[in-house]
């Protein structure tokens, strides 16, 4: 068996368990949701196929894996404090909610997605670093966002709103 007639199942049983994994949530069965949950799911299968079959051994693999998913994640983490940022400021919460924690962990995302970034860079080259990135933020858009949700879960202190069986 070559690696070719290994990867191929494998990664995409592995994309398919996670496609349905993520289309559990009822946001993100919408057409257009849903559309880019498969956009996103494929890409990354596609990544993680062309890493495996691009050679080196299973210690580089996982290791390039490792930087991808960390790269992802500080992006995510970025473009979701910029949406918390963006609610505060629409909504005029900046009392109510510790918009300076928010600011802060911002700017941590942003410097930690930085950092990753050119550590993928220098270890899978531009168009890792750019495929990667347009997953996050497909993976970002495909989640619908309200405004109300992200400033009640961040908000604080007496005008803290509580909801029953959280």
């Amino acid at each position: 068996m070559t690696r070719f007639e290994v990867t191929i199942p494998l990664v995409t049983a592995l994309a398919l368990l996670t496609l349905a994994w993520r289309l559990r949530d009822p946001a993100r069965r919408t057409p257009v949701a849903g559309v880019v949950e498969v956009v996103s799911v494929t890409l990354g299968a596609a990544l993680l196929v062309e890493l495996v079959l691009a050679g080196g051994g299973w210690t580089e693999v996982t290791a390039t894996s490792g930087l991808f998913l960390l790269f992802g994640v500080t992006v995510a983490s970025a473009l979701s404090m910029g949406r918390v940022i963006g609610a505060v400021v629409l909504t005029r919460r900046c009392r109510q909610v510790p918009f300076d924690a928010i600011v802060s962990f911002g700017a941590v995302s942003v410097v930690a997605a930085f950092l990753s970034g050119v550590m993928l860079l220098s270890a899978a080259g531009t168009a890792g670093v750019v495929l990667v990135a347009t997953i996050s933020v497909l993976r970002a858009v495909a989640h619908p966002w309200q405004i109300q949700p992200i400033v009640q879960r961040w908000s604080w202190g007496p005008h803290r709103v509580h909801h029953p069986g959280r």
